[in-house]
């Protein structure tokens, strides 16, 4: 019986190998309507209950997307002169990024005093790079004692700090967008490395996560795949030991 269907096979090569390039281009017809996306909710299905509560506070109040510009001293200390400056720096580039909504720090946070009958609310600092000792220790202790500010922008040991840039990217075309505020982002971020060697720099948010998506599949379109047709044009010169059915087994893959 085997050997029936194999003479088959044989007789007809040429047409069978007709219709299974025909069969594969009508079942690959549709590729061309795939697409990447940096959208978080291509993962859930309209009907999500979670997703659809998701939506309706964000049209009630904002969109919360996020870049997270992390400011780590190589030191371990946040507030200095230098790291306290690069902050205050960063939280004026930062309000370039496009798209963005508000930029939180350090530097701006607005500490509210009371002093008599008055309430001053005011920066937490401004001119870092010119801050007195006292100063400095003030900044700090303020700063590790507020419960809106630490494990939220600067960490418990005073090791860490971050800028965090709020994101409103329009649903028109958000691909592009994403792309065009992370890279903005990136750019800041490689400016503070070159400038200010004793700081590193890390980028997370959910903007970053988005954009993280498409470049993972654009990187393995241009690296993994061009490595797996090697692996199987090797496999099926082991198989076949023909030019032709190796050609032409690439062809029905190809298609």
């Amino acid at each position: 019986m085997f050997d029936s269907y194999a003479n088959t096979v044989i007789r007809w090569r040429w047409l069978i190998i007709l219709l299974t390039l025909l069969l594969v281009g009508l079942a690959g017809k549709g590729m061309k309507q795939l697409t990447l996306t940096s959208d978080y909710r291509a993962f859930f299905s309209e009907q999500n209950p979670q997703l659809e509560a998701f939506e309706r506070l964000q049209n009630t109040y904002t969109k919360s997307d996020n870049i997270l510009i992390v400011l780590a001293p190589k030191d371990h200390k946040v507030f200095t002169r230098e790291t306290l400056a690069v902050v205050e720096q960063l939280t004026e580039d930062a309000w370039q990024i496009p798209y963005n909504l508000r930029v939180d720090s350090l530097s701006n946070f607005q500490r509210t005093r009371g002093v008599e009958d008055d309430l001053i609310v005011k920066d937490l600092y401004t001119n870092g790079a010119e801050l007195l000792d006292s100063e400095l220790e003030a900044v700090k202790q303020v700063a590790l004692n507020e419960p809106l500010l630490v494990k939220r922008l600067v960490s418990e040991a005073g090791d860490v700090t971050a800028v965090n840039v709020t994101i409103n990217v329009p649903d028109d075309n958000p691909r592009n967008q994403i792309t065009e505020a992370v890279a903005y982002a990136r750019h800041l971020a490689e400016n503070i490395r070159e400038t200010h060697p004793h700081l590193n720099v890390y980028l997370t948010g959910t903007v970053m996560m988005n954009n993280a998506f498409p470049e993972a599949a654009k990187s393995d379109v241009r690296q993994l795949i061009p490595f797996m047709f090697l692996v199987v044009i090797g496999a099926l010169w082991l198989m076949l030991r023909t030019v032709s059915g190796v050609i032409t087994t690439v062809l029905v893959i190809v298609f």
